[in-house]
């Protein structure tokens, strides 16, 4: 997930999909001035983001997902939790819980943003507020979904600066407003 931002300038960080909070440690310990808000909906995997956060300052912890509230059911992964998704995809079962969703265009505009929300990456880029973006990236489950959400960077003034193909539709894309 590395980008280059100097580690002693302050940074607003969003982590959406925040798991157990292995990027925002990661994030805060990479850039000790950053303030990272973390949403995580699952709650057994938030308790580990808790766990994982305690103590460690400049970090809000949201039990919610960033998304369309129209859809407050979290699809449960099936071979992991990272898996979890509000869309029924191929990696879900058919079991869901009920979740808190919070839409994207109430969030703050960020200097970094990372998204692992399995699916829900074009819904959220297109109503973010991207103006005092300077870095995205986000795990991406469809190849039609990373080129729509290139377009949406594309648009928004964002060059591919990485992209990590780990299997066919899957990998990691990063932009960079320059």
């Amino acid at each position: 997930y590395a980008v280059p931002w100097e580690a002693d300038k302050p940074c607003l960080i969003l982590d959406v999909g925040a798991n157990c909070g292995a990027f925002t440690v990661w994030a805060r310990l990479a850039w000790p001035n950053s303030e990272v808000d973390a949403y995580e909906p699952n709650p057994e995997m938030y308790k580990f983001l808790l766990a994982n956060t305690e103590g460690l300052g400049g970090v809000t912890p949201h039990q919610s997902a960033v998304g369309d509230v129209d859809l407050n059911k979290l699809f449960l992964g099936k071979h992991n939790p990272g898996e979890s998704s509000q869309y029924l995809g191929h990696e879900q079962e058919e079991a869901w819980i009920d979740i808190d969703v919070v839409e994207p265009d109430t969030l703050l505009s960020y200097d970094i943003v990372k998204l692992d929300c399995e699916g829900a990456e074009v819904y959220i880029l297109e109503r973010l507020d991207l103006t005092q973006t300077k870095f995205v990236m986000f795990e991406y489950h469809f190849e039609g979904n990373r080129r729509l959400c290139d377009r949406i960077m594309e648009k928004n003034g964002f060059t591919l600066i990485g992209l990590d193909v780990t299997a066919i539709g899957y990998g990691v894309a990063k932009y960079q407003r320059f």
